[in-house]
């Protein structure tokens, strides 16, 4: 993905921290849907952090602009023994102010989750980027390494929804539980009906995920009011999308979006938490 040419414009950084992977999206802050550029790396691996900090410096540089110029970072974080250290490391690469996102959030929302604390960053995200997109009820799903549904009405009330484990998940708690059965790669043009071990296990993996991901949606879909937006996100989306029933958006930045589009509203939140210089790792 190539970085567009915006000399002088201000840009902002939104930080995914996810169970296995980090998404970086930086935006102008006048483009909230449209990242100019998106990076991924480990969530656990201090060189990804490294990596990643370096690869943002050089799209800075050819765009013209420099790390003055990123007006402010905005973070979603569900590994917090890893949060600091990520922080630091952005922080190094653009001397931008960070905001974390989290609850109480001043965005506009509602929330009908009990303790509202524990509905993650980027679950919030989700919702945050579908309904200010859509406008009407929805439920955003992201599909990693837990599959999580939520729930938003088109006034702005996040019900719930519902969270079962990946399907990468899945399919290493069987390997271990039974060590006699595989792990398999992920094969979309799989049949429904299996003629080995190996087919079983990857119909019932992707066959028998995506059945389950239309029983949720339309469970959950009875249960919000008015016409109804279901939305797809995370890296096993474009997977599972095209095994459905029924049809969905598959969009691979929701959460990033929806972190960029919390910014103002996480900064105004009395419990965000901003920073000037996050603490070094240790």
């Amino acid at each position: 993905m190539t970085v567009a040419s915006s000399r002088g414009r201000p840009y902002r950084i939104a930080l995914d921290l996810g169970n296995t992977q980090a998404k970086i999206g930086l935006f102008a802050a006048d483009a909230p849907l449209v990242p100019i550029h998106v990076w991924r790396g480990d969530t656990h691996d201090p060189t990804s952090a490294e990596s990643l900090a370096s690869e943002i410096r050089l799209a800075l540089d050819r765009s013209g602009s420099c790390g003055s110029w990123v007006e402010g970072v905005i973070l979603g974080s569900v590994v917090p023994r890893r949060t600091e250290a990520w922080l630091a490391t952005i922080y190094a690469a653009t001397a931008a102010p960070v905001t974390v996102l989290e609850q109480p959030f001043d965005g506009g929302l509602r929330v009908a989750y009990s303790p509202a604390s524990d509905l993650g960053a980027d679950r919030l995200a989700n919702v945050i980027a579908l309904r200010a997109r859509f406008g009407s009820s929805g439920i955003a799903i992201d599909l990693g390494t837990a599959t999580t549904f939520d729930c938003v009405t088109a006034d702005g009330e996040i019900l719930g929804g519902a969270i079962v484990p990946g399907i990468r998940t899945s399919m290493r708690g069987l390997a271990l539980a039974v060590p006699s059965l595989p792990e398999v790669d992920l094969d979309p043009a799989v049949a429904v009906m299996g003629r080995s071990t190996e087919q079983c296990l990857q119909s019932g993996l992707l066959h028998g995920y995506a059945s389950m991901v239309e029983g949720m949606v339309t469970r959950l879909s009875k249960q919000l009011p008015g016409p109804v937006q279901v939305v797809a996100t995370g890296g096993l989306a474009p997977l599972v999308a095209p095994l459905l029933g029924r049809s969905i958006r598959v969009e691979p930045f929701l959460t990033l979006q929806g972190l960029h589009l919390s910014y103002e509203g996480a900064r105004r939140s009395a419990c965000a938490r901003t920073a000037q210089a996050p603490s070094s790792p240790s």
